[in-house]
Parts: C-alpha cells; structure tokens; sequence
C-alpha cells in the first residue's frame, strides 16, 4: 500500500543548496523565524507540498511533492523574500551564491532515506541539537502526538500591525490554514507531515530509519554530491561491528598495531571519519593518523 501510495503522490524531489562558505545565512533566531515565515508564505502560495525540512546555518534542505518546474520556482520565489529581507538587515548579497540543486525521489526506500537524512543534519553536527525536538527541523512533527493542533490563532485574523510584522513586507495578505505562535508561523499548519507518515510503516520503523541506518546516509550525502558525516556514536559503532565480523575481537585495544592502521583506513575511506575520530576510534596517536592522511589533517 506504501509503494502505491508513493507512485500516486509523487514526484517528489530533494532541494538542497551547497553551503555558503566563510560565512552564515543565518546567525540568530530572529532570522531563522523570518525565514521560516518566508518559506510558509511561499509554500502556501505555490503548487508544491512541503513534506520536510532542515534550516542550517549556511545551507537548506527540502523535501518537496510537485513538479521539477514548481519545485524550482517555489525555491526562486522563496529565495527573493529572503534576499529583500536580509538587504534591509546588512547582509546584502550573501544569498548571491546560493543556488539549488533538485535530486528526484525515484523509490519509496531513497524516499526514506532522503527524510531521514534532512532530519539528521544538524544533528550530525552539533552536539547540542535533538533532531526531533528542533524547530528548525521538520523531524519533531512526524509521529508526534503531543503536537497542538488547534491550539495557535489563525495568522489571518491578526491585525494589520501584527502581519506586516510576520510577512516583513507591504503585501500582508496570509495564506489561510496558517497558525502561528510568537511571531513564527507553525511548521505542523504548512507542513505536509502525515503524508510522511504514511510513506513509513510505523513510529519505530521510523525512528531506526532516522537513527539507525548509517550506509543510507552515506549513500544519500553521496547521492547529493555532499561530503557524509557520522556522529562519534556512529563511527564507535562501525569501528566494533569491524573488529567482530574482520578481526574476530570485541575491542580494538586487542588489535596489533598494522591492524589499528588498517582500521583507521576503512574508516576513512568508506565512512569519511575525520582525523580526530579516527585517532578516538582506531586508538592511534594522533601523530599516527597524521602520517597516515596529512592532507585531512591539514584541512580539518
């Protein structure tokens, strides 16, 4: 019923842009509420459905249903609020670079993948983010049964001042079915999240997609053209299921030295662990791993 669900909803496609370098889109609340009110307002307007999301500093992801054609404009349109709001606050031009890439959603598994994978992102690179908890993050919406519906006014029965504040624009006409609370409109009356839902078997199955399966990951960042990452906890994993299955151990300490080595180059050649956890997870000075891979030490 799952894969014929998704053969009559789609297409569907992953937006992402390449991160800005050197420099944040986003730096304080204030913007990441701007630019979530940006992309409701847009999305609400446009032919597409929003079915995911992940706002990082210096780059977006998106889970779009619709047409290659809307799915770009829908970005292009979104992108012109973004660009007149942060000229007005003294970051002119820092969306110049900004250009999105559009990869289609070919199966209900890569369609899993890609979900899981736009969750995972901030997640995977900072420590202090619960990626099911984050309002920058679609992940908290998905099988989530404590969210308050009905609970937030309708954004188009607040008062002139009041949506001339939320739009930051002169046109301040709101979408109706649009709630909102604290100035931010909310994600769960913009965000298609129970088609989600039912593209996954269950609220288990769902959390080990997201959690738990670490080659998708590494097949999704390679797919989009990005480098993967995988937290220390993911790469402590890999280092011991190695160790079992190729060494026939339990604990790296219990490796020779050549095999260490050995180690720390599958880990970095197949699951791209940095020096650093190389060094945690290998067991290996950091000087070692250095002569092993020079290069990625000098660029980390």
């Amino acid at each position: 019923m799952q894969e014929q669900l998704f053969r009559q909803e789609g297409p569907f496609y992953h937006l992402h842009t390449e991160p800005v370098q050197d420099r944040n889109i986003l730096d304080w609340d204030t913007e990441r509420i701007a630019v979530m009110n940006f992309l409701a307002l847009t999305v609400q307007r446009s032919p597409v459905d929003l079915l995911a999301y992940a706002l990082m500093n210096n780059h977006f992801h998106l889970i779009l249903k619709g047409s290659e054609e809307d799915c770009i404009s829908t970005f292009e349109a979104w992108k012109v609020r973004m660009e007149r709001y942060f000229s007005r606050h003294g970051k002119k031009g820092i969306l110049a670079p900004v250009k999105a890439g559009l990869t289609p959603i070919l199966n209900l598994k890569q369609f899993r993948d890609e979900i899981a994978y736009v969750i995972r992102n901030a997640y995977v690179v900072r420590p202090d983010v619960n990626p099911l908890g984050d309002p920058w993050c679609s992940g908290y919406l998905y099988f989530n049964k404590m969210l308050p519906l009905g609970v937030f006014p309708p954004a188009d029965q607040l008062s002139f001042r009041e949506r001339r504040a939320l739009t930051c624009s002169r046109d301040v006409q709101v979408p109706a079915g649009l709630t909102v609370h604290q100035g931010m409109l909310r994600p769960e009356s913009f965000v298609n999240y129970a088609l989600v839902e039912a593209l996954f078997p269950n609220a288990r199955k769902f959390t080990v997609w997201v959690f738990k399966n670490i080659e998708a990951q590494i097949e999704t960042a390679q797919r989009l053209g990005e480098r993967p990452v995988l937290t220390d906890e993911d790469i402590l994993k890999i280092s011991l299921k190695i160790c079992r299955e190729r060494y026939q151990t339990s604990s790296v300490d219990r490796l020779t030295e050549d095999r260490k080595k050995e180690l720390a180059v599958i880990l970095k050649n197949e699951y791209y662990a940095s020096n650093g956890q190389l060094a945690r997870f290998a067991h290996l000075p950091p000087a070692v791993i250095s002569r092993l891979f020079p290069l990625a030490d000098k660029n980390r």
